[in-house]
């Protein structure tokens, strides 16, 4: 497997994503990172890419925006009460459908962000455009999906999801990348 190609294909999405959220006032221009956050995508990772997988050819869209859902669900625990939030486990975030709802329950129960509302609305249409984004440049690099190298392709793209899921509910919170100046 070319790592090279994925790690290009990752910044590349990544620092795409991360204008389009930008530029829809989600973001201020980088993606917010946690290590507690991370560790958890490596827990559930597994989970999630077989979720993704068994729906991808169904609701392509979809199992990309559940991954940037599951991480807003996962920043949400990390800044209210990570000792609880760091031993739920992957399936604490589906929604009464299973995997189905889980962008429902995350902004519905867990941020308690209006129905319909406009923040809920926002969310969506980024994320819909993101995916759209994400579709794109895996057809621009002619990458073939049914192969070992779009099976990892995509689990790249989940995870750039759910790092930019995390990022926008931090900078929800407030938090932002400072420099440190150190004397």
């Amino acid at each position: 497997m070319n790592t090279e190609a994925l790690d290009k294909f990752e910044e590349i999405l990544e620092g795409g994503l991360v204008k389009i959220c930008t530029q829809s006032g989600l973001l201020d221009g980088s993606i917010l990172h946690s290590p507690d956050i991370e560790e958890k995508w490596e827990d559930y990772i597994t989970r999630y890419v077989d979720d993704a997988v068994n729906n991808f050819e169904d609701y392509p869209q979809p199992t990309f925006v559940w991954a940037a859902f599951l991480g807003m669900g996962v920043a949400w625990n990390w800044d209210h009460d990570w000792v609880i939030g760091s031993n739920l486990p992957y399936e604490s975030y589906y929604g009464k459908e299973g995997w189905d709802d889980m962008d429902e329950y995350v902004m519905y129960e867990i941020f308690g962000f209006e129905r319909d509302g406009e923040i809920a609305k926002k969310l969506i249409d980024v994320f819909l455009s993101c995916a759209d984004a994400t579709e794109s440049l895996i057809r621009h690099n002619h990458i073939e999906l049914d192969t070992e190298e779009g099976f990892y392709t995509l689990v790249r793209a989940y995870q750039v999801f759910y790092r930019l899921g995390a990022s926008i509910a931090l900078h929800k919170f407030g938090y932002k990348k400072v420099p440190v100046k150190f004397s």
